[in-house]
């Protein structure tokens, strides 16, 4: 029992050590691999204020001390609706920023392919951000990354585009969350590139982009993806943080950064997207990639529990920068030579982040940078922006200078702890490494830091190959529209004129380490960078059909394939290999085809038993030399002896055979005793037969257009007479050959060369299109010696087995292989007659003394354009060159504007006036024709209102409301002179310090009509003071005018159709105002009436509308007016406005009300030639008899005033109202034409 308790508690003791081994170890496999991870940046991209667009532009910008602050754009937000110097609530201290110069409205739809609808509701920050990460992986030299593992972490703090959108949340629709939301930038990067590593969008405020750094360097070393990009967004869209940042008293009211500098009284806010792309180190190196700097560690941490939220601290910043170093394994931090701060220009800030370094670099000094003097706070972006900086001062081995810094903080300690701030460039300081630490804070207390070191220990010197020197290369790129394409073709061309880098890393750069889109094009330059031929195109959706088409001799030429054996290894080791199996044949030449090449010297050329070997052996090099480069026929064709290329090229022959059959070729034809000729002639096969006599026969038939006639020399001579004679236009030229190949004279060798042949070739598969048998060939006849005696013997006909070809193959690319191009005339022939679906191209390798690499490229780089698979690499000879990161960028299209803002949002960004302090800023949502204005009034807002006080109350006084109108009056019509009418106050506003009130002031036009053409408005101002509403000053009330007859109908006033005339009427209920309109006729009326009773009645109808309040239910009961007191008529138009008020009089002395109507009639006159006015006014006061028996009657009292063109005094008459009446009768030229009255009470 003892031995099994001993065995039991031996195993629990195993397994507990096994677990805790298990845990120690594991836990040390993590740290490892989580802290000695360095990172490479491979790839940078971004937008900065000034005009900076990539990297070189962003170092020149630092050096020669730019400063990228500018007035706010007009596409941002009216900043003149929003300026105030004192900083008021609501209001913008400054109008200055860093912004980006670029129009964000516009963006290549075509290029990423995303409708026009998701563009214009998608957040610019997105749209700008995908243009960059594209050219951040542009420039790190990535293809074929999309579709990858790769994070993407992208650091974020403003909600621009959010708040903007939710100002109307009836206008959000269908996508918006995923197009406004702040959160989704990085999952839109990730799926438009279909990105499968991590997606995470950082809000850390200011030290977000940073932290997603630390992030992306955590995920990357346990795993969780392969590489990374991050980035940083920053855009100022709205006012909305600007505001809350102005009343934080954050912001420089100069719009200046002044970092460490005595005169820092605030940060300015600036704009920036960038992203950079890493990996590890080991990585990077494998796979040949441009490492800017290296990221040996990073850190994140928070300042805890401060004095405030947004305090920082000193304490926890150096522990960051402690534990960045720790992390990394560095534990001398005095070798570092310099650190990018945040270095915000805020007087806390930059006192507490310079006693955290100080307290942890200590004595050793340090050299103290930042960039926000020169660009601004970009806020979430700022961390990757002073990162990017310190890699260019790594790259360029300088410190660049701080701008706006002349006055050193007081509260820094410069002298004690050795820290000092360049004022100009310095070159890198010999007894530190290349090593920079970067600072990157959020004002919500998390902290980042990074410490990045140079790369050039990691750069290798690429081995150059010494027999490519002075060659040519071949540059191609591609883009997504031919707009794009046009203007890379010139930017590439305009890089290779300029830049001073070897021609073959830009090679490389633009062939192997781009992707390659549709639309294509190519340049070629010599070693020296100068641009040559060049070619743009749109690619085929589909691969081309490659057609090989070999030429026959004739094309041959000294020196044409010298460059050829300098320049590729593999077209020497064919040409060797030929050699090798020429040298085995029982009767070995005594030449060989390398040294014969080679020579320039012209000796061999019109041999025939040099010239068809060497250009069958330089076609076959070239088929070695194209499938080398991935370039390989789906069919071919071949022209006389060019058929033994094709053989080869489609695999029937081997290079030996293919070479032994052309060696005896020659042989055999320069064995001929008797000498021949051959002629072209521009006709076709059955128009020459017309002119051939015995002797002469056809020996191609090169197209439908042209032959070539073979034989006797004299004879070949007297067709030529004869066709001469008889079409003296027609082509006709002799060749240079002696020999008539395709004619009787072969015969006298035919049967030795098959002979011969059989000895050393089988039998082999047809050639798909035999230019023998014309015709396309599935089965016989096969290849074999009788075949090659018929090629030698029997005609060509070329024309025909191309149109066979044409028939069966779509989308065909002809690449012409031989020493020059001899069939692009006749293959055009044939295609214009053949008149194929698709459209053939014809494409020629090499071109007579023009370069035989240089003639060679641009025929791959017309492949490349026609959509042929091309292995770029191995054409252009290069390994693992450099690859060059300051290529022109990506050049985009900006055809179109794509930015949806509701009605709200601009109102909001685009007003005309700032906030005012009692009136306040527009209701968004409200109407233009009825606007609206809302302000929350703080007493310590505007304290001058504590002086008005009634009854120890703080009264808001009424003037003030007064004010308010008017200020609404001059921003609607722009006129600063007013009058307000009938102003009353139903009850009083009570202010309290510390208690809002919410006022909202409401216009509308007194005259309603489709459009506000009214420089008269009613108006309400209304408050709200703890949830309670109260309404100040009533605006008038609107009473449908059909409704209005129908209630009077109920209560006794039934008003037939000439008297139903009121319309568009609106009462005032406190006031006692009505207003209408009335339009009148003469109702078939003989008599005449300047105004017609009716309409006079309409006005008076009025009456009634006043006594109730516009509310028919408080009518009590009919009346008529007893009493005139006021008529005014007005001449304004075809329509009558009247406006009748304080119309109801209660006479004391009896039980009935007395109704005194004042009308005022006001007549204005306007003739053809010239405005003239008549006024007349009439005024009548109602008389009554003193003492208490009198009795009541109506005394007149009478002013006139007339003024009109001509002198003519009214008359007196029994009434002034018929008095008027009659006075105007009298006076047809006052009132004429399509006149009409207005009415006028008051």
């Amino acid at each position: 029992m003892d031995f099994i308790v001993v065995i039991v508690r031996l195993i629990s003791y195993l397994v507990a050590l096994y677990q805790f081994l298990r845990t120690k170890l594991g836990s040390l496999r993590v740290t490892e691999t989580t802290t000695s991870c360095p990172l490479a940046i491979v790839g940078i991209g971004l937008r900065l204020p000034g005009g900076v667009k990539n990297d070189s532009e962003f170092w020149d910008l630092l050096v020669n001390k730019r400063c990228a602050r500018k007035e706010l754009p007009a596409d941002r937000y009216n900043i003149d609706g929003f300026d105030s110097e004192s900083g008021q609530r609501g209001s913008v201290r400054c109008k200055y920023a860093y912004c980006l110069d670029e129009d964000i409205s516009q963006f290549d739809a075509e290029f990423f392919n995303i409708s026009p609808v998701e563009l214009a509701r998608m957040d610019p920050q997105q749209r700008l951000l995908l243009k960059v990460v594209w050219e951040c992986m542009e420039s790190g030299g990535q293809v074929a990354w999309q579709g990858k593992d790769i994070g993407c972490f992208v650091g974020v703090s403003g909600e621009d585009w959010l708040d903007m959108t939710r100002k109307d949340y009836q206008n959000l629709g269908r996508g918006r969350v995923g197009d406004t939301g702040d959160f989704a930038i990085a999952n839109r990067v990730s799926y438009q590139y279909d990105l499968r590593g991590p997606s995470c969008t950082v809000r850390t405020a200011c030290s977000s982009s940073l932290v997603g750094l630390h992030m992306a360097q955590r995920a990357i070393a346990t795993g969780r993806c392969s590489s990374a990009i991050v980035a940083g967004t920053s855009l100022l869209l709205t006012p909305t943080y600007t505001i809350a940042m102005t009343e934080e008293r954050a912001l420089s009211p100069d719009g200046k950064c002044k970092t460490f500098d005595a005169s820092a009284d605030g940060y300015a806010r600036g704009e920036a997207i960038n992203a950079i792309y890493v990996k590890k180190l080991e990585d990077a190196i494998r796979d040949n990639d441009p490492i800017r700097g290296v990221i040996r560690g990073t850190s994140t941490n928070s300042d805890g529990k401060t004095t405030g939220l947004s305090t920082p601290s000193a304490e926890a910043q150096a522990e960051l920068i402690l534990e960045a170093y720790e992390q990394a394994g560095i534990s001398d931090l005095s070798q570092t030579a310099y650190i990018e701060a945040h270095g915000t220009g805020t007087t806390i800030g930059d006192r507490t982040e310079a006693a955290g370094i100080a307290k942890a670099f200590g004595q050793k000094g340090i050299i103290l940078g930042a960039v926000k003097p020169n660009l601004g706070h970009s806020e979430a972006a700022s961390g990757l922006t002073g990162l990017i900086k310190a890699v260019l001062a790594l790259e360029h081995r300088q410190i660049p200078p701080n701008i706006h810094f002349s006055t050193p903080n007081p509260g820094i300690p410069f002298e004690e702890a050795r820290l000092k701030v360049p004022t100009k460039t310095l070159t890198w300081p010999v007894n530190r490494m290349e090593r920079v630490s970067v600072n990157s804070f959020g004002i919500g207390a998390v902290n980042a830091h990074a410490i990045v070191e140079s790369a050039s220990s990691y750069v290798r010197t690429p081995k150059r190959n010494k027999a490519s020197k002075g060659r040519s290369y071949l540059h191609v790129f591609s883009a997504d529209s031919t707009e794009s394409l046009k203007a890379r073709l010139d930017s590439t061309k305009e890089y290779l004129a300029t830049s001073r880098v070897p021609t073959i890393d830009i090679a490389y750069t633009l062939c192997n380490r781009r992707d390659h889109m549709v639309y294509r094009g190519f340049v070629t330059s010599d070693d020296g960078g100068q641009p040559a031929v060049s070619d743009a195109r749109r690619s085929p959706t589909k691969h081309p059909s490659l057609v090989f088409v070999f030429n026959g001799q004739g094309a041959q030429w000294a020196g044409m394939a010298a460059e050829l054996l300098q320049i590729f290894p593999s077209f020497r080791s064919s040409i060797r290999r030929m050699d090798l199996a020429l040298m085995a044949l029982d009767d070995p030449p005594s030449w060989t085809i390398i040294d014969t090449l080679a020579n320039t010297a012209g000796c061999w050329t019109s041999k025939a038993e040099f010239v068809q070997p060497l250009c069958t052996a330089l076609q076959i090099g070239l088929v070695d030399v194209l499938a080398e480069w991935n370039i390989r026929p789906a069919t071919v064709v071949g022209h006389s002896s060019g058929e033994i290329a094709a053989a080869y090229a489609m695999g029937s022959l081997t290079a030996e055979e293919a070479i032994t059959i052309a060696f005896y070729h020659g042989k055999l034809v320069s064995s001929l005793p008797v000498r021949g000729a051959m002629a072209a002639i521009g006709l076709n096969a059955q128009e020459a037969e017309e002119f051939l006599v015995e002797g002469a026969v056809i020996a191609c038939e090169n197209s439908p257009q042209s032959v070539t006639i073979s034989g006797d020399v004299d004879m070949v001579e007297a067709v030529a007479e004869k066709i001469k004679l008889s079409r003296p236009d027609t082509f006709y030229r002799r060749l240079r050959f002696n020999i008539a190949y395709h004619s009787h004279h072969m015969k006298a060798i035919g049967g030795a060369y098959r002979t011969i042949l059989t000895k050393y070739i089988g039998t082999y598969p047809p050639l798909p299109y035999s230019t023998v048998s014309a015709n396309s060939q599935p089965g016989p006849p096969q290849l074999d010696a009788v075949y090659w005696q018929n090629n030698l013997e029997s005609p060509v006909r070329f024309s025909s087995a191309v149109q066979s070809l044409l028939k069966d193959t779509g989308n065909a690319v002809f690449l012409e292989l031989g020493p020059h191009s001899t069939l692009a005339g006749p293959l055009r022939q044939i295609f214009s007659t053949s008149r194929p679906q698709s459209s053939p191209v014809h494409v020629s390798t090499l071109a007579r003394r023009k370069g035989l690499v240089s003639s060679l490229m641009v025929a791959v780089g017309h492949l490349y354009t026609l959509g042929v698979d091309v292995n770029l690499g191995l054409v252009n000879g290069t390994g693992d060159e450099t690859v060059l990161t300051d290529l022109p960028l990506y050049p985009w299209q900006k055809r179109t504007a794509y930015r949806e803002e509701s009605r709200a949002t601009k109102r909001r960004n685009f007003g005309k006036f700032p906030h005012h302090e009692l009136l306040g800023s527009p209701v968004l949502k409200a109407s233009d024709l009825e606007p609206a204005w809302r302000n929350i009034l703080r007493l310590e807002d505007v304290p001058w209102l504590k002086d008005h006080r009634v009854g120890g109350d703080i009264v808001f006084p009424d003037a003030e409301y007064v004010a308010m109108v008017g200020e609404a009056m001059r921003r609607i019509t722009g006129i600063p002179e007013y009058t307000v009418h009938q102003l009353h106050i139903n009850n009083a506003l009570l202010l309290q310090a510390g208690t809002p009130v919410e006022l909202i002031t409401n216009l509308r036009p007194a005259r309603t009509t489709s459009v506000s053409d009214s420089a008269a408005y009613g108006f309400t101002i209304s408050s709200l003071t703890n949830e309670h509403w109260t309404k100040h000053y009533p605006s008038p009330r609107r009473i449908d005018s059909i409704v209005w007859y129908r209630a009077l109908s109920t209560r006794g006033l039934t008003y037939g159709p000439t008297f139903h005339g009121l319309d568009d009427i609106t009462v005032d209920p406190v006031g006692e105002n009505a207003i209408a309109t009335v339009n009148g006729n003469s109702h078939g009326s003989e008599s005449f009436y300047h105004i017609h009773p009716t309409v006079i009645d309409q006005g008076l109808q009025l009456k009634i509308l006043v006594k109730c309040g516009g509310k028919p239910r408080k009518i009590e009961r009919p009346g008529v007016p007893k009493t005139i007191t006021k008529i005014q008529i007005a001449r304004v138009g075809k329509a009558l406005r009247i406006q009748v008020s304080d119309i109801f009089k209660v006479n004391s002395s009896r039980s009935d009300d007395v109704l005194l109507l004042q009308l005022t009639v006001r007549c204005v006159l306007e003739t053809c030639d010239r405005l003239r006015s008549t006024i007349i006014e009439f005024e009548y006061f109602p008389q009554r008899s003193q003492g208490p028996n009198a009795q009541d009657g109506i005394g007149v009292s009478m002013h006139r005033n007339l003024n009109v063109s001509r002198e003519n005094a009214l008359d007196s008459g029994d009434s002034p109202l018929k008095q008027f009446l009659n006075t105007v009768a009298a006076n047809p030229h006052v009132l004429r034409g399509d006149s009409s009255l207005e009415i006028v009470t008051n």
